[in-house]
């Protein structure tokens, strides 16, 4: 499975879909993650995480 996770497309829009926690655990089950760049920006969270 693929999960793709886009950011969101109005200006000053902070909310996002994901923390790297929750992506780990997609991954840990088997999906393949697909985070846009950037996504976590807006709340402190680098795209390294």
């Amino acid at each position: 499975m693929i999960i793709g996770i886009p950011k969101e497309l109005f200006a000053g829009e902070t909310r996002i879909p994901v923390i790297p926690d929750s992506v780990k655990k997609f991954t840990d089950k088997g999906a393949e993650v697909l985070v846009e760049t950037g996504l976590g920006t807006s709340i402190g969270i680098p795209d390294n995480d």
